[in-house]
């Protein structure tokens, strides 16, 4: 039995409803730097779990936002070789912390996994 698709208003509904799960994974090179993408032998390492409020939705939709609960993991990039852009990231940069946390081209909800515990978190 092949799996079946939601319809595209059965997943607005789901947004408008329930918070969506998703993996963001913080990649650190040697420097400490981290790679972000303004769209951001590896080691895993537990994050902590985060929730990203958005005050709109992906159809445009009135009257709801969109709710991620985020499971963040770190890595360790230890190849010399930099990462390339592709189809969906088409522009990279490695970044030092100090840096991200103060660009206004990093997105509130990014910078939120470099900051202190206590002030995590916040709408966008």
């Amino acid at each position: 039995m092949s799996p079946r698709f939601l319809s595209h208003a059965e997943v607005d509904t789901v947004i408008r409803l329930a918070p969506l799960i998703a993996i963001d994974l913080i990649i650190r090179n040697a420097r400490d730097e981290v790679l972000i993408t303004p769209q951001a032998s590896m080691m895993p390492s537990w994050s902590g779990v985060f929730e990203h409020f958005y005050d709109n939705n992906r159809s445009g939709n009135g009257g709801y936002g969109t709710h991620y609960v985020v499971l963040g993991y770190e890595f360790r990039w230890a190849s010399a070789a930099e990462p390339r852009p592709d189809d969906q990231h088409s522009e990279l940069r490695w970044w030092p912390v100090a840096e991200l946390l103060t660009s206004d081209r990093v997105h509130e909800n990014a910078k939120a996994y470099f900051r202190p515990r206590a002030t995590r978190g916040g709408r966008q």
